[in-house]
């Protein structure tokens, strides 16, 4: 249906055509890596399927437009932080892109929106767009308690850059009003983040949850995969066979073979991550 049905026969209002639009949109291709943003996720599962490419649940078309929104918010904050007097890279100079920082052949990675000068020292630039709820408990608690994600995030750019200082600025949608937080390095996060990435590695990731009904489970991206049995086309990086490698970019390791893994083969397993007995076995 488009815009010319539309004005034909009436059938469809102008925000049913809209969201169709956005339904029919060609999705992206799911990230194969563990990134920054999503480390601090309670299930490492979820770390699992992110890592081997697994495909993600298509968000509904408002949920896609606020993605979208907070893109242009970031570019608006960015240029609000200059206008304030700050110096703000968000393009690092080297590779005309944004800021990234990765570990073990790239298969853990994190997108800086910036680096920020605060008083003559570089600081991660890390921006959020909040609803007025959770830019109010954020101001309240700060990030560690009211968005621990985020913070996780904070803390693993900071661990992969060197950069030991981080500052967060929050936009709320609702006010236009702005927060800001810094946050400092802290070895001992950046150590447990570690130590769950590399259980996931390992090929260990376990489910949180028994059950499809749980909360964290109805609110993940990779509910379609982890419950509703949609599977990614198969490669040998979904194998139940490989394990990543740091030789090279997005490498792997066949087990099977005691190989690269770099050709599918008839033992083709399709990776299941333990099922549940806690987030961080």
């Amino acid at each position: 249906m488009n815009i010319d049905d539309y004005l034909s026969n009436k059938n469809y209002s102008i925000e049913e055509l809209i969201d169709k639009a956005y339904e029919d949109k060609e999705r992206e291709d799911p990230r194969r890596y563990i990134g920054a943003s999503g480390v601090g996720h309670s299930c490492n599962a979820y770390l699992s399927y992110c890592l081997r490419g697994f495909p993600e649940s298509d968000p509904i078309p408002k949920v896609k437009r606020i993605f979208r929104d907070g893109h242009r918010i970031e570019d608006d904050v960015v240029n609000d932080l200059k206008l304030a007097g700050f110096e703000v890279s968000e393009i690092d100079e080297e590779t005309g892109k944004q800021h990234r920082y990765s570990m073990f052949g790239n298969h853990v990675m994190g997108n800086g929106d910036g680096v920020i000068i605060i008083e003559d020292e570089k600081h991660i630039l890390e921006i959020k767009s909040m609803n007025d709820a959770r830019w109010k408990k954020c101001k309240k608690v700060g990030v560690k308690v009211s968005d621990y994600k985020y913070f996780a995030q904070m803390q693993l750019l900071m661990g992969l850059s060197g950069i030991h200082k981080a500052c967060l600025v929050s936009y709320n949608k609702n006010s236009s009003e702005y927060l800001s937080e810094v946050v400092t390095y802290d070895e001992f996060e950046y150590a447990d983040l570690l130590r769950r990435i590399n259980v996931v590695l390992e090929g260990k990731g376990r489910k949180i949850s028994s059950d499809p009904a749980y909360f964290a489970c109805k609110m993940c991206f990779k509910k379609s995969t982890c419950w509703e049995g949609v599977n990614p086309s198969p490669a040998c990086y979904n194998c139940q066979h490989a394990k990543p490698t740091d030789k090279g970019d997005k490498a792997w390791h066949c087990t099977f073979h005691d190989s690269d893994a770099v050709k599918l083969c008839d033992e083709y397993k399709l990776y299941q991550p333990l099922t549940s007995g806690g987030s961080y076995e």
